[in-house]
């Protein structure tokens, strides 16, 4: 009776940690479109937001105290250790604590303790689960955002293409659900699909939930979404000699996203309606203007803002009073201002890290959490991701993918 009692509590206590998980992650990515549409009191929402991350962390406490242990004793050896020592001391060489860094300090902390946690696999597929929940969530409003585009006026799960948009093959609407950014409901979905085989079984049921997922994809219009389906498509093809130019092929698609992010084409004679993503004229090949994009045009703002003002005067705040209320478009520029060019460093080759370390392991990679970590490192070029619990969940995570692949997926699809 009492081992009994013992699972079912163990099942209470599994349960509330990952609809703790789901609330937390879906209240954090929602928090631009409730204030935007001034949906609830701000306020109030904000601390629902605080009282979910409190009682994951009353929970994970153990996790907190194994992993400052941890840092304490490898100190200088740890890069986790450096980043947060050199988060310090920008923030004395400033005199003051700025949010940006507080909210990234916090979700790196948490993770990174879930991470090298003892219970690596227990802790982490819970928040694998969290995504999971969160991903079906957001494509149910991006679906809700189709019917609304039909019969209603009102654009509060999507809004129109913006005119000139610098994407030849989007469709009318940009369809974004419970996000304020389409751009963000794009990375909850990746995200989604690139752990199905995770925590979900084979069968015909996660099949078919792929599938809507593809098609909340396609429907937010991102151009990492495209991107995303694009490296899928390469990795689905199995000629044999076709596998041979696969990695060219995978390099070559990155490097030209990353291009036609920064740079965009018109014709000389094209109307230019709006500004927005066609910012200079760069170069002129025949008849064809190549423009810098909103995204190069951040970059060059950022050069000169940091030309203009002392290491211990950036701030993202001071950025954004140049950028038209921008911020750069980039992980690693971002991290400059509000934690300095060392923090900026170290959290760059942090990723790069954790990348070759998944490129090590001896497990399979399987397409779907592979094509989902090209994305992802290619965005933290052109994304700001030092707040997105999404991104650290699924990038932190890339060095133990072969141990949660290979030890725990089948008991986690069995308990949920």
């Amino acid at each position: 009776m009492q081992k009994q009692l013992k699972q079912y509590k163990s099942t209470i206590e599994n349960g509330l940690v990952i609809f703790l998980g789901t609330v937390c992650i879906f209240f954090i990515t929602i928090k631009g479109w409730i204030e935007s549409f001034n949906l609830l009191d701000v306020t109030t929402f904000v601390y629902l937001i605080y009282l979910s991350i409190g009682l994951l962390c009353i929970i994970n406490y153990k996790n907190f105290k194994n992993y400052t242990s941890y840092l304490i004793r490898a100190n200088v050896k740890s890069i986790d250790f450096l980043i947060v020592i050199s988060l310090m001391i920008f923030f004395i060489l400033q005199g003051s604590v700025n949010i940006y860094a507080l909210s990234f300090l916090c979700l790196f902390i948490f993770i990174s303790s879930i991470v090298s946690s003892q219970e690596f696999n227990k802790h982490y597929g819970y928040l694998l689960f969290s995504v999971l929940f969160v991903s079906i969530i957001t494509v149910i409003g991006i679906f809700i955002g189709v019917l609304e585009s039909f019969l209603f006026e009102s654009k509060i799960f999507h809004n129109n293409k913006v005119t000139n948009y610098p994407n030849p093959i989007s469709i009318k609407y940009h369809f974004s659900g419970f996000q304020f950014s389409y751009n963000y409901a794009a990375y909850i979905i990746m995200s989604g699909l690139g752990i199905t085989h995770l925590v979900l079984p084979h069968n015909s049921a996660t099949t078919f939930l792929r599938f809507i997922f593809f098609v909340g994809l396609f429907l937010t219009q991102a151009k990492a979404a495209f991107l995303y389906i694009a490296i899928i498509i390469v990795m689905s093809i199995q000629n044999r000699v076709f596998i041979f130019f696969r990695k060219h092929l995978l390099a070559a698609l990155l490097l030209s996203y990353c291009m036609l992010c920064h740079f965009t084409f018109a014709t000389s004679g094209a109307e230019i309606n709006s500004e927005y993503y066609f910012r200079d004229i760069k170069l002129s090949i025949s008849d064809i203007n190549i423009y810098s994009t909103l995204f190069l045009w951040l970059k060059e703002i950022f050069i000169v803002y940091i030309s203009s003002n002392n290491l211990s005067e950036v701030s993202v705040s001071g950025f954004q009073s140049l950028s038209e209320g921008l911020e750069p478009h980039s992980l690693l520029l971002s991290s400059y201002l509000f934690g300095g060019i060392i923090f900026s460093i170290l959290i760059f080759f942090k990723i790069l890290k954790v990348v070759y370390e998944l490129y090590l392991t001896a497990s399979p990679i399987d397409k779907y959490f592979l094509s989902l970590v090209m994305v992802f490192f290619i965005e933290s070029i052109v994304w700001d991701a030092y707040d997105s619990p999404i991104f650290w969940i699924i990038m932190l995570f890339c060095p133990l993918y072969g141990l949660y692949k290979d030890k725990s997926n089948h008991y986690y699809s069995r308990k949920i």
